[in-house]
């Protein structure tokens, strides 16, 4: 499947899709497919960089060393950035915000409309699977 639209362009193995079963088999076709995701931007996740991020819509990624830790959508990613990094609620996020391993970043992706937003972000947490993309820890 090639998802392609202006400004970038995701593209996994068709395979991939289907492999959602169980973790062996997500596993099993994450190491042994490639993928590519090209972002409009990326910055460290520290304040003095907020004025680098786009006061527009878009799907966002927060990242460092252990991989792509939670995906997002806005429609104004400056100011979700500042909620992140300001007034973190995702519990799993804070832990990892607080204990990052290298340098944490905050990478974005433009977007046209509610529809695509929607669908970018569905589809990246479905492929990357995010550690933090849980709203509570499960008790």
């Amino acid at each position: 499947m090639l998802y392609d639209t202006k400004g970038f362009t995701v593209l996994p193995s068709p395979s991939l899709n289907q492999a959602w079963r169980s973790p062996h088999d997500r596993r099993a076709a994450f190491l042994s497919q490639s993928g590519e995701i090209d972002v409009d931007g990326t910055v460290l996740f520290r304040g003095i960089q907020r004025q680098l991020v786009p006061d527009e819509k878009g799907v966002y990624l927060i990242h460092d060393l252990r991989g792509v830790l939670y995906v997002g959508r806005s429609t104004d990613l400056r100011r979700r950035f500042d909620e992140h990094r300001l007034r973190p609620s995702n519990p799993y996020l804070i832990v990892a915000l607080n204990h990052p391993f290298g340098e944490m970043r905050f990478s974005w992706i433009r977007t046209s409309g509610p529809d695509e937003t929607d669908q970018l972000e569905t589809w990246l947490i479905a492929w990357l699977q995010p550690a933090c993309n849980r709203l509570t820890p499960s008790s």
